[in-house]
């Protein structure tokens, strides 16, 4: 019977032969890169990503590609990312087949891999957040997110990152904007035109459901307003992007140069 510490040693060997035969083939071009993400936790590397090669070997090739492209352009020398923090943004970004949502994947590895002071925080909570919205809820809440802080930055008033409180259709006309509407409704002068569409329901419908997603996960805080018609009180939803959110699409957004 083998001792505890022989089979540890055995095993420590086997990941290292690993790691090895996977910066030797597929990987090859990003031994380097690899062994700067991982740092201390390097032959971690050869249990992550072996069955992810055997499977999505195309789609891993292309986002190692594509983190060292980012890597490269915002002049960044990477330090190494936590392990919790690394192996899920690499488990979903390598299974991810939409190239969009896996360059946001590789932009929050690099802004965790960044080292500068003024390095936007990733937390570990945030890769599963975005393994769970589809591309069309991300693409909308970084809409929002422009609109609002360069609001906000333009009025060079800091409270409305806060206070910025949105209603429908509002928020609408933000999803129209980010080219994420079937119709060309946007282009109508008044609600009333926008309602005899029959892309609009549609497309409202959609939203509705992407700002559940999005308050779902905290990125988006709910508060009714309420006000008087004909029928009596009604309670009208509004949104604002939380810190949360704040702090979740600037992490998926890809680093500025220093």
């Amino acid at each position: 019977c083998q001792s505890t510490g022989s089979s540890m040693a055995d095993d420590a060997e086997l990941i290292k032969a690993g790691t090895q035969g996977l910066v030797e083939g597929t990987l090859a071009p990003f031994h380097q890169l690899i062994l700067s993400l991982f740092g201390p936790a390097a032959d971690e590397a050869g249990l992550i990503l072996r069955d992810y090669v055997r499977h999505y070997g195309e789609r891993q090739f292309r986002f190692f590609r594509r983190t060292r492209t980012v890597l490269t352009d915002g002049e960044i020398a990477p330090h190494p990312v936590p392990l919790k923090l690394l192996k899920p943004i690499i488990e979903n970004a390598t299974i991810e087949d939409d190239d969009e949502l896996q360059d946001i994947w590789v932009n929050m590895l690099v802004n965790a891999a960044d080292p500068r002071a003024n390095s936007r925080k990733v937390l570990p909570s945030f890769s599963a957040i975005l393994s769970s919205p589809t591309g069309r809820d991300v693409k909308f809440l970084d809409a929002l997110y422009s609109e609002d802080v360069q609001t906000a930055w333009g009025s060079n008033q800091r409270d409305l990152l806060e206070q910025s409180v949105l209603g429908l259709n509002t928020l609408l006309i933000y999803y129209a904007t980010a080219k994420l509407a079937r119709g060309t409704w946007i282009d109508l002068p008044t609600e009333a035109d926008w309602l005899a569409t029959e892309e609009f329901e549609d497309d409202r419908r959609d939203l509705m459901l992407t700002l559940d997603v999005l308050a779902q996960h905290g990125l988006l805080r709910v508060t009714g307003t309420a006000f008087t018609v004909n029928t009596g009180p009604v309670d009208t939803p509004h949104y604002t992007l939380t810190y949360l959110g704040y702090a979740f699409v600037s992490a998926c957004r890809p680093p500025k140069k220093s």
